[in-house]
């Protein structure tokens, strides 16, 4: 079992192990841009007005471009070596991995508070 709070990571891994052909086509016509990391963002804020695979992708590439790796953050670059861009190209090949998707397929994805799964479960017990 997969389990997160973050209802948009969750639906990353429900994509990546439903539509990995159309993810992985977003995630390879992605470049490292300021411009589309404001857009990831955007996506990112308001899903309700985006597909689930383009809020996958926004995810995946909040991830990768943001400071830090940080899904909330400022677009991180390295004006010096250009190690960012090596870093989205490194992530786009691991992306593309099948042994990716061939691991999520026994898995069940959830979104819950765990701590209030717990209590749940408890009372369900108690009953």
């Amino acid at each position: 079992m997969l389990n997160d709070i973050n209802g948009e990571l969750i639906n990353f891994y429900k994509v990546f192990k439903q539509h990995s052909k159309e993810l992985i086509l977003e995630i390879e016509s992605s470049i490292h841009s300021r411009n589309l990391h404001t857009y990831a963002m955007f996506v990112y804020n308001f899903p309700e007005f985006f597909s689930q695979v383009k809020r996958a992708w926004a995810l995946w590439y909040l991830s990768k471009t943001g400071f830090a790796s940080r899904l909330d953050g400022s677009y991180g670059y390295d004006k010096a070596r250009n190690t960012c861009v090596k870093k989205l190209c490194n992530a786009k090949e691991y992306a593309i991995a099948e042994a990716v998707a061939k691991r999520l397929e026994n898995c069940q994805l959830e979104s819950t508070d765990a701590s209030r799964r717990k209590q749940v479960e408890l009372i369900v017990m108690n009953y």
